[in-house]
């Protein structure tokens, strides 16, 4: 039997807006993944800066973008474990690329037709939903997220 992990999932502020925190959370838990903690919170400019930080270095015009995005409102942060945690969270998540996100995740059932045509113009940073992409990132991420006392 394998050993249950842990990962980070935020629901950002254009899934909360959407009124889809429930549908994904759904999808989550049908995964046999488990809610650990969780908390509602705007997404601090340092936080983003921490999250995003390869993107910020690779991209920096993309990652402001999405620092606007993470601050336009509440996320919802959630510890979720269960048996590979962070790769089933990934995998639902879906692609980056809004274009190759294969049906059946997050980012491709609930995209919607004006923001798929954004993002053919380089244009839409909204997407949802994060999730830890590895073990090491979703140790660190829970850290940033809940090991810190928040000013």
């Amino acid at each position: 039997m394998k050993k249950d992990e842990r990962t980070l999932v935020i629901m950002k502020p254009d899934c909360v807006v959407r009124g889809l925190v429930g549908r994904v959370l759904a999808r989550i838990e049908e995964l046999g993944l488990r809610i650990v903690r969780a908390q509602s919170r705007v997404i601090l400019p340092d936080e983003c800066s921490n999250l995003y930080a390869k993107t910020k270095a690779k991209l920096p015009k993309i990652y402001l973008a999405v620092e606007r995005a993470m601050g336009e409102g509440i996320s919802i942060v959630f510890i979720f474990e269960g048996e590979n945690a962070v790769r089933k969270a990934f995998r639902l998540r879906g692609s980056t690329n809004l274009l190759w996100a294969r049906r059946g995740t997050i980012r491709r059932d609930f995209i919607t037709d004006e923001e798929r045509a954004l993002f053919r113009q380089g244009k839409n940073v909204r997407n949802r939903m994060h999730a830890s992409k590895t073990k090491a990132e979703a140790e660190a991420e829970i850290k940033l997220f809940f090991s810190i006392k928040r000013r």
